[in-house]
């Protein structure tokens, strides 16, 4: 077939073939990495999200501590009814607040759990 290259048809229409399959092939694993991609990406996102909601007892005094006298109250207790709830074990010294020795020495995690009292 040495005039069918002249008229516009390929030379080996084989290779043709192979390139469209390779062609569909190449976009089947970009789509496949993208998707992992942004899989990875959402994960990584709700995990940071799931670690900066709670970084520890100390966390919660820092963001219950309204009127920043180092101590939870009673008062600044009621944004948080977990804590509310512990409220009573948690203060040791029954003087109506809670330091962070005493929220440390329970080990209170900040969803609602004395893990060691």
């Amino acid at each position: 077939m040495p005039g069918a290259s002249a008229v516009g048809w390929p030379s080996n229409p084989v290779s043709s073939i192979d390139n469209a399959n390779t062609e569909d092939v190449m976009k089947r694993i970009e789509k496949l990495f993208l998707l992992l991609f942004t899989a990875a990406v959402i994960q990584t996102i709700v995990v940071a999200n799931a670690n900066a909601e709670n970084k520890g007892p100390l966390d919660i005094i820092s963001k219950l501590d309204v009127d920043q006298d180092g101590f939870i109250s009673i008062k600044e207790a009621i944004s948080d009814t977990e804590l509310l709830r512990q409220f009573g074990k948690l203060d040791v010294n029954e003087d109506g607040k809670l330091s962070d020795r005493e929220i440390l020495a329970s080990q209170f995690n900040g969803r609602g759990k004395i893990l060691q009292s």
